[in-house]
């Protein structure tokens, strides 16, 4: 497997990780990944792979299933991955490594949803979800790319696939791809890959891009910055 932008769950005392695969990546090409696979372990050690959990041909209302988020809920495992273009999908399984089963015959998020049904009012890329469902049962999903202030928050409905009003901007003036939500200990935790080419607390340019963090009070921000947790990978410009 080609695989990348991994996510990982513990289920029943194992470690499920769930990776895009760009099954027919050559020398020549890449970013054709049309399905998610999945491994697993209970030492950090020694790994099961459990292959293509998901193919994205399998349905007809998205056409990728990059960078996918993986939650529990409702004692089910609910699998979010985005395609750039169209948006973001979620399917839904009783077991780590499926059958994956679409709960909704359609997107959780379309690129419609986000332009008020004008074409071409949004080009931005629609993807890598982020999901937590909150102590309170309400579910946030972040999402979406391409540069400063272009992340998205919306609420989702209790059955994890319909969204709730519409989409809200988050100010992340280093803000690249990649959102990722957590809490601890009442704190909402957002990290992202930054902007490549603008930091916070360095003005020159980034030789790649880095991990950074924000938090709130609140899922839905404001949100305060507070630093890089892993910095650039040691290629030049390369994503972290």
């Amino acid at each position: 497997h080609y695989a990348s932008e991994p996510a990982a769950i513990e289920w029943d005392g194992r470690l499920y990780v769930y990776c895009s695969n760009d099954a027919e990546n050559t020398e020549n090409s890449g970013y054709i990944m049309d399905s998610i696979v999945c491994f697993s372990t209970d030492d950090l050690k020694n790994w099961t792979d459990h292959g293509v959990v998901f193919d994205a041909d399998s349905v007809s209302w998205i056409g990728t299933a990059w960078a996918p988020c993986i939650v529990k809920n409702h004692n089910k495992l609910y699998l979010y991955f985005g395609d750039p273009y169209w948006g973001i999908g979620v399917v839904s399984s009783t077991s780590p490594v499926g059958p994956f089963t679409a709960p909704k015959n359609g997107l959780v998020v379309k690129r419609s949803t986000l332009s008020g049904g004008t074409p071409g009012a949004d080009s931005t890329w629609l993807f890598d979800p982020g999901v937590l469902v909150d102590d309170d049962g309400q579910v946030h999903l972040y999402f979406r790319g391409s540069g400063a202030n272009q992340a998205r928050y919306i609420k989702l409905d209790t059955n994890m696939y319909d969204a709730i009003g519409s989409a809200v901007p988050i100010n992340f003036p280093d803000f690249f791809e990649a959102s990722h939500i957590h809490k601890y200990n009442g704190i909402y935790y957002y990290s992202y890959a930054d902007n490549y080419d603008n930091n916070y607390t360095n003005p020159t340019p980034t030789p790649g891009s880095q991990i950074a963090y924000m938090t709130s009070s609140s899922p839905a921000g404001p949100f305060t910055y507070k630093g890089v947790v892993l910095g650039p990978p040691p290629d030049n410009y390369g994503n972290n």
